[in-house]
């Protein structure tokens, strides 16, 4: 995480390139999350986010349905002009809002990724429809970016061309990285999940085969 929360991308990302606050926001949103919650010990797991007190009010915030639409809610929100303007001029906002970020993608995640069975996970087909349907929300924000003839964000102003690159260009390449970028993440773990199914309903098949048979 550090890496895109200092320097260079978080400086660059807050003063000259909008593409570097994208690559940012990406990485805080859909990497580290997802490798935050595979790396957690179970033991961890089950006294934090597993702890009876956290749980009773975790669970349903990491309900697909909820997780889904604060995540959203919250990408939406963090890249809407005026709250862009916010976090490149307060830092206590800029912090705010990432952490806002951030813990929104780990409830977006939980469905899929879940540490603890006092968290359940979605079945694998229901992970992969899950995933899915949040590969294709981005598209809206990323359509307006990438195809928008004015700078969406005039609080960059010319600061991109010290980069060799007009406000356009750069809010062109980070509607690129929003939607390719995260799809390419989403549509990575989508076809993991789906091998992960095939070959447990390949192994449960030879069990019962086995079993049938003796």
């Amino acid at each position: 995480m550090w890496l895109v929360s200092g320097w260079p991308i978080h400086d660059i990302g807050s003063e000259s390139l909008f593409t570097a606050h994208m690559v940012e926001h990406m990485v805080l949103a859909l990497v580290v999350p997802p490798l935050l919650l595979m790396g957690m010990p179970r033991w961890l797991a089950d006294a934090t986010l597993g702890h009876p007190k956290v749980a009773v009010w975790l669970k349903h915030l990491a309900n697909p349905v909820p997780a889904f639409v604060l995540f959203n809610a919250t990408f939406i929100l963090i890249h809407w002009p005026e709250m862009v303007k916010l976090m490149l001029g307060n830092e206590l906002a800029h912090f705010l809002l990432h952490t806002l970020l951030f813990s929104s993608a780990v409830l977006m995640w939980m469905p899929v990724l879940s540490p603890t069975m006092a968290i359940r996970k979605l079945s694998r087909p229901g992970q992969m429809l899950y995933l899915f349907l949040q590969s294709l929300l981005p598209t809206i924000p990323a359509s307006f970016l990438t195809f928008s003839s004015v700078a969406i964000y005039p609080v960059y102003g010319a600061a991109a061309l010290e980069w060799g690159l007009d406000p356009v260009t750069d809010q062109t390449i980070a509607g690129i990285v929003m939607k390719l970028g995260g799809g390419f993440i989403l549509w990575i773990t989508i076809a993991v999940i789906w091998f992960r199914w095939t070959s447990e309903e390949r192994e449960w098949e030879e069990i019962h085969s086995t079993v049938s048979t003796s």
